[in-house]
């Protein structure tokens, strides 16, 4: 998915100190500002009174990746993504954010006109271990136009992931279908019904579990 800034950095100094100073200034202030995104970012998804979204009980992980000259091919970027973090999706959840990812990153970069674009998404998950999460993800895309920046690199994608876990038995069936249908909208519909079945099991596993320790078995010998 592109190259490191600190590559990009080594190709701008073999083009000379105007080239270095230029693309530094510019690398600089967009890591500044995916920073400041990132902040931000992370407060929306803490912010459970969106009712929208299903609310996060504690967020687990949280990470920024930023990488240059990155491919415009949406499915090309969404793999590499989801490469990156295939342990937060079982393979039918991950296909389907893929499709998802594919199609906003298609939109992302296919506004030629626009210097920088972003978009979100946010999912509910099923990790490997049965476990769900919800994943909240900001991309942000800004497009070079300086002949000197070109020369280094063409653009900059800026990826924000945070993972939290979730609580399903506090939905019913119903809204926890509606929002497979709407995360996962640009999957197809076997893979949307897999990962419905997924999370209406674990609901339901969850809430055999809470069942049983608020009513244990008494054992009275005598």
């Amino acid at each position: 998915m592109g190259q490191a800034v600190s590559a990009v950095r080594e190709v701008a100094k073999q083009q000379g100190d105007q080239a270095e100073r230029t693309a530094n200034d510019a690398l600089n202030s967009l890591q500044d500002l995916a920073k400041t995104q990132v902040k931000l970012f992370t407060g929306e998804v803490k912010n459970n009174t969106d009712t929208t979204k299903v609310a996060i009980e504690k967020i687990v992980a949280q990470e920024v990746i930023i990488k240059c000259g990155v491919e415009t091919a949406g499915d090309k970027i969404a793999n590499d993504i989801m490469e990156s973090y295939h342990a937060f999706a079982d393979s039918d959840t991950a296909k389907g954010i893929g499709s998802v990812l594919s199609t906003g990153l298609d939109a992302l970069f296919g506004n030629s006109s626009a210097q920088s674009n972003e978009v979100s998404k946010y999912f509910v998950t099923v990790g490997k271990m049965g476990y769900p999460y919800r994943v909240d993800m900001h991309l942000y895309a800004y497009q070079f136009t300086s002949e000197t920046l070109i020369k280094v690199t063409k653009n900059v994608l800026a990826v924000s992931i945070v993972i939290s876990s979730v609580k399903l038995t506090d939905l019913d069936d119903r809204t926890i279908g509606a929002m497979v249908q709407l995360c996962y909208g640009e999957a197809a519909a076997a893979i949307q019904q897999k990962i419905l079945d997924k999370l209406l099991a674990i609901k339901a596993q969850c809430a055999r579990g809470i069942q049983k320790s608020n009513n244990p078995t008494v054992r009275v010998e005598g």
